[in-house]
Order: C-alpha cells, then sequence, then structure tokens
C-alpha cells in the first residue's frame, strides 16, 4: 500500500491512499523492519509518499514502513525580522527588474491592444445563410462537461464566447462584458471613468452597433418609451446571426474526473499589467504552454493534485488527442462579417490554437479548430447529394481584411501571434515560492503567481 501523510499522532498515521482515500492505520516500525530497510519512524514527516507492508507477525494489523517514496514536506517555518523580510523583498524585485527584458512573457495572458475609433454602424441583413461543420483537436486535456450518463461536451456557449471574445478583438468593437460593478468586485481601484473610455461601453442603441454586436447580438439596446406619462428606458435585444451547437466527442473518448490545482480570481487591483497610461490594457486572451502541448492527463505537469482542499475545484477532463465536431448554423451574414468568421476559425490557416474551458491558466484546454465542411443556403437547395464544398471563401476573407486594414498591422497581428505563439512556463510564471524563500501571496509587488 502507498499513500501520502496527512498527519502523524504518535504511531497513528492519517493518510491519502493511490485512490484518494483516507485511512487511518497503526506503524509499528519494527526491529527487522529497521534493519531491512533502514527507515525508522524519526525518518518520516507528515507531507511524505509512503510504501507500507502489513505486519504479519507480532502485530497483525500494524504496518511498517518499507520505502520513502517523495520527501514533499512541508518546510518549517522561520522567524525573521522586519527588516530581512524588506531585504529580501528588494533582492526579490531588483532580480524580477534584471529578467524583464529575457522574459517577455512572465503572465499565462495577453492582453490584445484596441483602438478607440469603433467601428458603429446600422445593422444590415446579408446574403451569407448556412452552416459550418467544425473539427476540435485537444492539443492538451481540456475541460468538458457531463451530460447524461457517461457523455460529455464543450457546451455552445463556450464555444460561442471564445469566437464571439476573439472577433470584438479583430473587428475592434466595444467591451461588452467590462463594467463598472464588476471591476469593482475583483479589487479595482482606479477611477472607472477616466481609466476606462466611454467609446468602450457596451452597445446600447439600435442602429448603432459594433460588428461584435451586429453579428452575436446584445442584450443591452435601451430605448426611452412614455409609460404612464413618464419617459423610461426599456432594455431591449438584438438577435444573434450565429447559432453554436455542442461539440460532441467522435474519436478517442478518455474522460476522467481530475483535482485542478488551485486556480485564482481576476486582479484587478494590479494596475500595472491590467492598466496602461491610466487606462484599460484591452482584452485577456491566453497563451499555449509548449510544455503541455501534445502531453497527455497520465504525463503532463503541473495541471492536477492527488486531493482536494478548499481553494481546488474538481472538473472531467478529455485527454489530448481526442476529437470532437460542433456545427455553426450562420444567417444573413454580410460579406465582412462572414470573412471576419472564417478568419477567426483558422479558415485555410492550421496555425491557429486556441483556449477554452477550465484551467487555461494552468496549461489546459488547447485546441485546434479543422474546418470540415461548409454548406450554404444555395448549395443545400441546389442538390440533394451534398458533398464538402470546393468553393473558395478567401475572397471573403479578404474583405475583411481590408475593411479592418487601419488595425490589422496593430490588432490582428498581436491576435494572430496570441493564436500561433507557444509559450515555455514550466520554469516561470507559476512557482509558489520564489528564491527567496518568501511566499510571493504575501507580497503583491511580485506578481509571478497571478494569472
Amino acid at each position: 500500500m502507498r499513500g501520502i501523510i496527512e498527519k502523524i499522532d504518535n504511531n497513528k498515521f492519517t493518510i491519502i491512499d493511490d485512490e484518494n482515500i483516507k485511512k487511518e492505520i497503526t506503524i509499528k516500525q519494527t526491529k527487522k523492519a529497521k534493519k531491512d530497510y533502514g527507515i525508522t519512524m524519526e525518518d518520516v514527516k507528515e507531507g511524505f509518499k509512503i510504501e507500507f507492508d502489513e505486519n504479519t507477525s507480532p502485530q497483525i494489523g500494524t504496518y511498517y514502513i518499507s520505502k520513502i517514496l517523495e520527501n514533499n514536506s512541508k518546510p518549517q517555518k522561520k522567524n525573521i525580522s522586519v527588516q530581512e523580510v524588506k531585504e529580501r523583498l528588494a533582492k526579490a524585485t531588483t532580480k524580477k527588474d534584471d529578467n524583464e527584458k529575457s522574459c517577455k512573457h512572465r503572465y499565462a495572458y495577453n492582453f490584445i491592444s484596441y483602438n478607440e475609433d469603433i467601428k458603429r454602424t446600422k445593422r444590415v441583413m446579408g446574403e451569407n445563410t448556412g452552416t459550418i461543420s467544425i473539427v476540435v483537436e485537444t492539443l492538451t486535456p481540456t475541460s468538458v462537461e457531463e451530460f447524461g450518463t457517461d457523455n460529455y461536451v464543450i457546451q455552445g456557449s463556450s464555444l460561442k464566447g471564445v469566437i464571439r471574445n476573439l472577433i470584438e478583438a479583430v473587428s475592434n468593437s466595444c467591451f461588452k462584458h467590462f463594467k463598472e460593478e464588476k471591476y469593482k468586485e475583483f479589487g479595482g481601484q482606479l477611477d472607472f471613468k477616466n481609466s476606462f473610455p466611454k467609446i468602450l461601453n457596451a452597445c446600447n442603441t439600435f442602429n448603432n452597433t459594433c460588428y461584435a454586436c451586429n453579428i452575436f447580438g446584445t442584450t443591452d439596446i435601451i430605448e426611452k418609451k412614455e409609460v404612464n406619462n413618464n419617459i423610461k428606458d426599456i432594455n431591449r435585444a438584438q438577435s444573434s446571426k450565429l447559432f453554436f451547437s455542442d461539440a460532441v466527442i467522435i474519436e478517442n473518448k478518455k474522460v476522467q474526473r481530475k483535482i485542478l490545482k488551485p486556480l485564482l480570481t481576476p486582479h484587478a487591483e494590479l494596475n500595472k499589467y491590467y492598466f496602461k497610461d491610466g487606462k484599460i490594457a484591452g482584452r485577456k486572451i491566453y497563451f499555449h504552454h509548449s510544455d503541455k502541448i501534445g502531453k497527455n492527463m497520465q504525463i503532463s505537469e503541473g495541471l492536477f493534485e492527488p486531493r482536494k482542499k478548499d481553494v481546488n475545484s474538481e472538473a472531467f477532463v478529455l485527454d489530448t488527442g481526442s476529437k470532437l465536431k460542433f456545427n455553426i448554423e450562420y444567417k444573413s451574414l454580410t460579406d465582412i462579417e462572414f470573412g471576419m468568421l472564417l478568419y477567426v476559425l483558422g479558415y485555410n490557416n492550421d496555425k491557429f490554437m486556441y483556449k477554452i474551458g477550465r484551467g487555461k491558466p494552468l496549461g489546459m484546454g488547447s485546441v485546434k479548430f479543422n474546418i470540415d465542411n461548409i454548406i450554404s443556403v444555395k448549395d443545400k437547395y441546389a442538390s440533394f447529394n451534398i458533398k464538402k464544398t470546393k468553393e473558395n471563401y478567401s475572397d471573403k476573407i479578404n474583405i475583411f481584411l481590408k475593411e479592418f486594414s487601419y488595425i490589422q498591422n496593430s490588432i490582428i497581428k498581436e491576435v494572430e501571434e496570441t493564436l500561433t505563439k507557444k509559450i515555455d512556463f514550466k520554469n516561470g510564471s507559476y512557482n509558489r515560492q520564489n528564491n527567496t524563500g518568501i511566499k510571493i501571496k504575501q507580497l503583491p509587488d511580485i506578481l509571478d503567481m497571478y494569472y
């Protein structure tokens, strides 16, 4: 039997075995065990991973320690003076500054910049209507949702969120989900009105909406109506032109329930990183971890923990190398909108990778989208024997890029870098303790642990 020692009370050990079951056992380290294995009770501490064998004599029902597998004990806390803390902090901060140039990507995310020249127009109904079928390939372990018995999916709402976020970026659209109450909830301290330009606010007027709101719709529209001789604000909605199905597993269905390493909430109070020149830095998009790409659940490090604590969450995780499939029904898209959608889906581009689901800061959720088929309404009714389309839609993408040429070498280039770049975080962002021995959580000026 093997297990991690959670508590030692004289010869009573509380352990967590390999099946994550807590057990209480009695240790009797006999003279023979000490002689054969050279291990005494004083050699082990809480946190050690130990191999135990059951005594056959003289005390049946007790165990002896036959092997120390891992030494994961917690270091003893030392009392240090305030002056020593200041000296260590200064040393760690200096080292961080010295390494800034050699370690450009210190955090798991990037902020895509924006231009305050947001294009808002009257919503136009175009002629592009049909269905796009997409195969998703998992490049890292990826969280999924349980849907029925032994059935797991990536929900359509999650897929929609990924695509909307990218379309908001490449079309320089409004910041629909960035609102003052959320900023304050996560600890934001700056004057919201000054740090968040009014032009970025969610679209709230019919016939004057950004490209993302024109495509995905919005519930933020406000109309003034006379009610009982009083003028009141009435909330209205603008419907979506896109409809996403769930992604269902079609190949390599290997799903396990896992305990994730702790995931922290956003730290909006970190003005240096979330803001630039007193204004919001941009739209957060997560990088891909090169040390996680291509590795399955068994060998990928830094994602899971053996037992759950208050700071951990659980998730169903689909293994690397699996495939899923989903559809996007599109309706009445203009050529610019259709080209934009195809662009962010990686049409004729096999380099784009996407992040989806839980555990993104840890390196989970990297996937590829492969467009399997595009059927337009005109193709659908032209023949009852539909084959995969041979039509080339590159001209639609060129129409989109021409419309947004003013941000092509800045914002769109940043998006492309984030969707294609793999960063090695193995020895970087997530070490919970820096080389000074002080836990970074206690030192908010050293931000290596903040996701």
